[in-house]
């Protein structure tokens, strides 16, 4: 159970989130069924929500870490000022290869989300080390 929490931020079916006091509680009316995360049961098996959920947690902490990685990338090159002086050099520098990797990883981010939509997690997480060498390049 805690490791389903740890790695994919799936939580008990208790615990629940209040927008409105901005915290979480405990609702026992959906601890019930045959699953690891109720305490009515001794199941063995993720349900369906379950393995969404986490498989959704992956994705989404390996678009933020990208797009964190790219904004950082981004903040380099915009302190990078042009002048006369280093004008001479740009063809020189690899800005060739970095538009080819960000657009690399931009198609990774669509195809990652149309898989997701789709529930492929098998495609989805096969992109997920592809898409950390990448943007961290």
């Amino acid at each position: 159970m805690q490791t389903a929490l740890l790695l994919g931020g799936v939580v008990r079916n208790q615990i629940s989130y209040s927008e409105a006091n901005k915290r979480a509680y405990e609702d026992w009316t959906w601890s019930v069924g045959d699953s690891p995360m109720a305490f009515t049961s001794s199941g063995f098996h993720f349900s369906a929500i379950h393995l969404d959920i986490a498989f959704r947690n992956y994705l989404v902490t390996a678009l933020n870490d990208s797009l964190v990685a790219i904004n950082e990338g981004v903040e380099i090159l915009l302190a990078q000022k042009t002048s006369a002086a280093n004008y001479k050099a740009i063809p020189y520098t690899p800005l060739q290869n970095l538009t080819s990797l960000y657009k690399k990883v931009k198609d990774l981010w669509i195809k990652m989300s149309f898989a997701n939509h789709d529930m492929d997690y098998t495609t989805v997480t096969s992109k997920l080390r592809q898409l950390h060498s990448l943007s961290r390049r």
